[in-house]
């Protein structure tokens, strides 16, 4: 039995709250867009740290391929299988013909530090992983759960354009 500690956000173990904010740019990244943001090492598979592959508390929005790669294979750490890591390579070697993989530090990650219902919430918006990867709208925001969240604070200061917000989800919207 799941018990519920606080209402609309994400329980973890790390006081962060991850959310999915599904913007109005409904725009894909172009190939030099992935290229010069996917930290690309020709001929060598990209290595993720035990870092690269967690998500604590500190403030992160996630936007490029290469972070909500590093997201979405830092879930198959946790409970998704081969079939998500070779979607992923998939999407990559569409933009990197040459991308050559991952290479891992640790597979073995604690509860916590990602979003464990992110899979089954895209499957039951009917998102694909790839769309989600390529297509800008999807943003992942991590944060702290306090109520006063550097989220919060950024769209009551007006530097944030909520009108370019189309979706929401945070906590148990997920």
């Amino acid at each position: 039995m799941k018990r519920q500690i606080r209402r609309s956000v994400f329980e973890t173990n790390s006081s962060a709250v991850h959310s999915l904010i599904v913007t109005k740019n409904n725009d894909y990244f172009s190939e030099n867009e992935v290229r010069d943001n996917f930290k690309f090492l020709w001929g060598k598979p990209v290595k993720w740290s035990y870092e690269d592959m967690t998500f604590p508390i500190e403030f992160q929005v996630l936007t490029s391929l290469y972070d909500k790669a590093r997201y979405v294979l830092a879930l198959m750490c946790r409970q998704i299988g081969d079939n998500v890591y070779e979607e992923v390579n998939t999407v990559i070697r569409s933009y990197v013909p040459d991308f050559s993989g991952f290479e891992f530090e640790t597979l073995d990650l604690p509860n916590g530090l990602v979003e464990e219902n992110l899979i089954d919430f895209l499957q039951k918006e009917d998102i694909t992983i790839t769309e989600f990867l390529t297509n800008k709208r999807y943003v992942v925001i991590v944060d702290g759960d306090h109520d006063d969240c550097d989220y919060n604070r950024l769209k009551k200061s007006g530097l944030f354009n909520k009108e370019m917000v189309e979706r929401e989800y945070i906590g148990e919207d997920f």
